[in-house]
């Protein structure tokens, strides 16, 4: 799926105008997803000033610096068509895509961020994994993902595409 992105700004006469109009140059395709980079902000609050394109990257990491926020929607292959990996396919994928050590398993996806993740399904349907159970989500539903453990799986026959925004958050508090 092709993510188009408007991103806004001033012109030289201080008018409201795009300053970027087309696909999200962070596109990255890891086989059972595809990620589309679409803004990060390495601070809370974040800038409007400048020229800068914090998307404008062939390497992404999953979660946001602490204290950031990150942009993304990813499209989740079907089930059907994603192939087992093999350790070089895995290395490969790592090389493009930094998980900061938060992934427990890379081949079936299950990490967990310290952030806030809202998201939305724009289209597909997928299945949401957690520790206690399964749930199916499907276009228009959202989630709001507060730092737990989970992974994805689409068992539909066309691709899932989800926008997300991950928002830096406190680590989880001491459960001894």
């Amino acid at each position: 799926m092709s993510v188009r992105r408007l991103v806004t700004g001033v012109d030289a006469e201080g008018r409201s105008t795009v300053t970027v109009d087309g696909d999200t140059p962070g596109h990255l395709d890891l086989g059972r997803a595809t990620y589309d980079e679409l803004w990060a902000s390495e601070a809370l609050p974040p800038s409007i000033e400048g020229d800068d394109d914090p998307a404008d990257v062939d390497h992404a990491v999953l979660a946001p610096v602490p204290g950031g926020v990150k942009w993304r929607v990813v499209t989740f292959a079907p089930a059907s068509e994603v192939q087992q990996l093999t350790d070089d396919q895995v290395a490969a994928a790592r090389g493009r895509f930094d998980d900061d050590g938060v992934m427990r398993d890379y081949r079936s996806g299950w990490h967990a961020t310290h952030s806030i993740d809202f998201a939305v399904v724009m289209s597909g349907e997928i299945d949401l994994h957690l520790d206690t159970g399964t749930v199916r989500l499907r276009a228009g539903d959202t989630i709001v993902q507060r730092g737990t453990s989970h992974a994805w799986s689409n068992p539909g026959t066309e691709p899932c595409a989800i926008s997300f925004v991950l928002i830096s958050a406190d680590a989880a508090p001491d459960a001894s």
